[in-house]
C-alpha cells in the first residue's frame, strides 16, 4: 500500500461494502484509475487493472516489489521503549541480533518512583528502496518486540505510541497546586533511527539470571534478563500466531505491574510461552536450535506474488 501510494500518488477513492468485497481505486475511480484493489475485510484478495492501466509502469512496480520490498539488505532499527526497572547496562542477543541499551546520560530520567524508565531497543530490519516503507517496518517491529519483551522481562516493557494521549498533570513545585492539560510524550537523544550495524554495547552488562530463578521476586529497581532471552526471541517467529493473541494480554495488568513489577496476566503469558519453548527444545534436542527470527517477516510473500501474477502486464497490454 505504501509503495503504491508513493509510485502512483493520488488521493485514492474507495467503494466500501459489508456484503461484498470492498474496492479501492488508485488514484481515483473512472478513466484515471490505474489499478483497483479488492478487499475482504483487511485482506487484499485481488488486484485488477483500471482504465488507465500502464503496462510499463506496473512492470516497474512489480519488479520493485519482488526485488526490494520482499527482499533487501539487513540494517538495524532503533527506538525508545520503557520498563518499570532502571536499565543500567546493555544486553545483546547473539542469534536474534536484538540489543538493549541504557539511555544516554543527557536523556530525561524520572525522579519519582514507580516510573517508566527509558531504554533503547535495537533490532534487525529489512531495508527497502522506499524510506516511508522502511520506517513503517521499523515502527511495527519495535511495537512487536516491545510487546514480546513485556512478557519475557520481569518489569515489563511498553512503548509511547504514535499518538500519545493528553493527561492532567500537577506541578508539585507550584504552591498553588494548579493542574495543566498537556500531551503525554517523551523526547531524548537517539541519533539515527536506522543504522548499518548494532551500536557499541555499554560498559556495564545487564545481569543474566537462570530461567528457573528469574521469576523470583527480588527487591531491586534494576532490569535483569533471563539467560534464555535470546532463544525465546528467536522462537518468537515460530509461535507468531499464538503470540499475536497473547502479546496484548499484559495491558490489563498495567496498574498492578507499576506497583509490584509483574501482573498475574503477564506472568501466565510468560509461563505459557516458556512451556512452548521448552517443548520445542525437547523436539530439537538432536540438533542445534535454529534461529527463527527474521529481520522483517513479510507475512504475505506468497499472497503478494500470487496477486502480482494475476495482473501480469503482458496480459493487459493495450
Amino acid at each position: 500500500m505504501i509503495l503504491l501510494h508513493e509510485r502512483m500518488g493520488g488521493t485514492w477513492q474507495g467503494d466500501l461494502s459489508v456484503r461484498r468485497p470492498s474496492k479501492l481505486y488508485i488514484p481515483m475511480f473512472g478513466p484515471t484509475c490505474r489499478v483497483m484493489l479488492k478487499f475482504d475485510g483487511p485482506k487484499i484478495v485481488a488486484i485488477e487493472p483500471g482504465e488507465a492501466f500502464d503496462t510499463t509502469h506496473w512492470e516497474q512496480i512489480s519488479s520493485e516489489i519482488e526485488n526490494s520490498v520482499l527482499r533487501g539488505p539487513t540494517r538495524v532499527g532503533r527506538e525508545y521503549s520503557f520498563s518499570s526497572r532502571r536499565v543500567t547496562g546493555s544486553w545483546r542477543g547473539r542469534h536474534s541480533g536484538i540489543q538493549i541499551l541504557p539511555p544516554p546520560n543527557n536523556a530525561p530520567h524520572p525522579t519519582i518512583q514507580p516510573a517508566d524508565y527509558p531504554f533503547i531497543l535495537e533490532f534487525p530490519l529489512m531495508n527497502t528502496s522506499i524510506d516511508q516503507l522502511t520506517n513503517h517496518r521499523r515502527i511495527r517491529k519495535h511495537r512487536d518486540l516491545t510487546l514480546l519483551l513485556n512478557i519475557l522481562l520481569f518489569g515489563g516493557a511498553k512503548l509511547m505510541g504514535l499518538r500519545p494521549p493528553h493527561v492532567w498533570v500537577l506541578d508539585l513545585d507550584d504552591l498553588g497546586r494548579n493542574s495543566d492539560w498537556v500531551a503525554q510524550g517523551f523526547r531524548a537523544p537517539l541519533g539515527s533511527a536506522i543504522i548499518d550495524s548494532l551500536s557499541a554495547p555499554a560498559a556495564d552488562q545487564l545481569e543474566e539470571v537462570e530461567p528457573e530463578q528469574y521469576d523470583e521476586v527480588v527487591v531491586s529497581d534494576e532490569l535483569r534478563v533471563p539467560s534464555d532471552l535470546d532463544q525465546s526471541i528467536c522462537l518468537y517467529g515460530h509461535f507468531r500466531v499464538w503470540t499475536e493473541r497473547s502479546l496484548t494480554a499484559p495491558h490489563s495488568g498495567l496498574v498492578r505491574r507499576r506497583v509490584c513489577g509483574i501482573s498475574r496476566c503477564r506472568h501466565h503469558s510468560r509461563s505459557c510461552f516458556r512451556n512452548r519453548v521448552h517443548d520445542h527444545r525437547e523436539q530439537s534436542s538432536r540438533g542445534p536450535m535454529p534461529c527463527l527470527w527474521q529481520p522483517h517477516r513479510v507475512r504475505a510473500d506468497e499472497t503478494v506474488q500470487k496477486l502480482l501474477g494475476g495482473i501480469r502486464p503482458r496480459r493487459f497490454a493495450r
